[in-house]
C-alpha cells in the first residue's frame, strides 16, 4: 500500500512522456522515381538525420503462397 503513490505517479509520468514524445516523430511518404518511401524525423532538440525507408507491398500468388516482395509504385 505504501508503494501505491509511488506507482500511479511513475505510470503518469511515463504516459506523460509517451505523448510528449510520440509528438515529436513525423512521418511522411514520398513518391520519386515512380516508388514509395517513409522519411521519419524528430522534432526534438538536437538534430538527427531523417530515415528514409523503401515501401513494399505482398501479395499471395496463385498456389495460396506469399509472392516476394515488390517495391510500391505511386499512383499518377
Amino acid at each position: 500500500m505504501k508503494y501505491l503513490l509511488a506507482t500511479i505517479l511513475l505510470a503518469a509520468s511515463m504516459s506523460t512522456y509517451a505523448s510528449n514524445a510520440e509528438n515529436s516523430i513525423r512521418h511522411k511518404i514520398i513518391c520519386k522515381e515512380g516508388h514509395k518511401f517513409l522519411v521519419s524525423w524528430t522534432e526534438s532538440g538536437t538534430w538527427r538525420p531523417p530515415t528514409v525507408v523503401q515501401i513494399y507491398e505482398t501479395a499471395i500468388d496463385f498456389e495460396g503462397a506469399p509472392a516476394p516482395a515488390q517495391p510500391m509504385r505511386c499512383n499518377k
